[in-house]
């Protein structure tokens, strides 16, 4: 996280804002959209990439924090996160089954126990349609959202700078944001007398960790004889045990933080490990040391810029059968999920001139699902995993068409 570049884009924003600031948490919930009309609750539907998904009425409207009806007549739409809270997660995961809380709360949704389904928590953040009633600023839409019963997101005014929002940042993710009971991703800055949606913004926090356990770890070879190490990985999810491959063609972070076979390790998301947890080893995790020898053709391993390389000319020039005939990613079918660091028809430029395709949706016929940022549980990422299809990082799929 750099503080001094959020610190920056914040001044720039802070510039073209005349009206006093509304300061809101980001819950790193389910989102979904809640529907009332008439006074009464009608739908609950999940926001999955931005698009309504799945109807889960029946399993979230238990909870204690929606009401069944409000006092407004019209037709509501509101914008709101489904959680469980940090102390729930516990006492329901005490076998540690679950990555983190969206994977539990996930669970939770998908079954039919209603005293596990009451303990799903509902917080507004937003309206996202109405009709009937005109709501001016952001503090009007706290006060009838309350007004209607519903759990709202934390906010507050702040004043317009960047000093005070950078302390209250750095203040707030010392020391609030465990206390806060739940998951939050970051802050939200907003003008209160906006009407644009769009006219936000958004200070992220450092992304929690999951842990996940390697079963294995081997080399292979890829484009121009280097050798990839893959990380055969097990989740425990709603679906079941679930499997997938973590592919680094960096052997020093597997040696400088010591990752064992059977270690579980900490990860931010599908692209960066960010330790080994070494309290509760067993005993039983085997540490790996590097091959002698090329996996594919028994020949001899060199050493260039810290990555590794078979010396065979069979290995390097792609006729191994490991490799796609050294044509990097021509004829293969990639899916994307998450955000990347580019825009979408950007990255579908660099697929299509490297040889490859970009499909929308994952069936058998992909070979690999790129995962962006916040791409793990989504529906691709979960079909994905169902299907058995490699899944790699924005920047391993770089490292593929170099």
């Amino acid at each position: 996280m750099d503080i001094e570049k959020i610190e920056v884009e914040l001044q720039n924003f802070l510039a073209e804002q005349t009206s006093p600031l509304l300061i809101k948490l980001l819950i790193n919930g389910l989102p979904v959209v809640i529907t009332y009309q008439s006074g009464l609750l009608q739908e609950i539907t999940m926001i999955d990439e931005g698009k309504l998904g799945l109807d889960i009425t029946k399993a979230v409207r238990v909870s204690r924090d929606l009401p069944e009806r409000i006092p407004f007549n019209g037709v509501l739409k509101v914008q709101a996160n489904v959680i469980l809270t940090f102390s729930d997660f516990e006492k329901m995961n005490q076998k540690g089954e679950y990555l983190d809380h969206k994977d539990l709360t996930r669970k939770v949704i998908g079954t039919q126990m209603d005293i596990e389904q009451k303990k799903l928590r509902v917080i507004v953040s937003e309206i996202a349609e109405i009709r009937s009633e005109p709501i001016n600023s952001e503090m009007n839409w706290k006060e009838f959202l309350l007004h209607q019963g519903f759990k709202v997101v934390y906010h507050e005014r702040i004043n317009n700078s960047s000093e005070e929002i950078i302390r209250y940042y750095k203040t707030f993710l010392e020391f609030h944001r465990e206390e806060i009971g739940y998951s939050v991703s970051g802050l939200q800055i907003i003008p209160t007398d906006s009407s644009n949606s769009d006219e936000k913004f958004i200070m992220p926090f450092p992304p929690d960790e999951v842990s996940l356990k390697v079963e294995d770890i081997s080399p292979e070879i890829h484009s121009n004889g280097k050798i990839i190490f893959v990380l055969k990985i097990k989740a425990d999810d709603l679906a079941g045990q679930r499997h997938f491959s973590l592919y680094l063609s960096d052997f020093t972070l597997i040696k400088s933080i010591d990752i064992r076979v059977g270690d579980r390790i900490y990860m931010e998301d599908v692209r960066t490990i960010t330790g080994v947890d070494i309290g509760n080893r067993t005993g039983r995790e085997l540490p790996y040391n590097l091959p002698n020898v090329c996996p594919a053709c028994g020949d001899t391993i060199k050493i260039d810029s810290g990555e590794f390389y078979c010396v065979h000319p069979d290995c390097r020039d792609g006729s191994d059968p490991y490799q796609q005939e050294n044509n990097g990613v021509k004829g293969m079918t990639f899916v994307i999920t998450g955000t990347l660091s580019t825009r979408r028809y950007e990255f579908r430029k660099l697929i299509e001139e490297s040889g490859g395709e970009l499909a929308g949706v994952v069936t058998k016929r992909i070979d690999y699902l790129i995962v962006g940022a916040k791409g793990i549980g989504t529906v691709k990422y979960r079909k994905a995993q169902s299907l058995n299809i490699p899944m790699i990082s924005e920047e391993q799929f770089r490292m593929m068409i170099k």
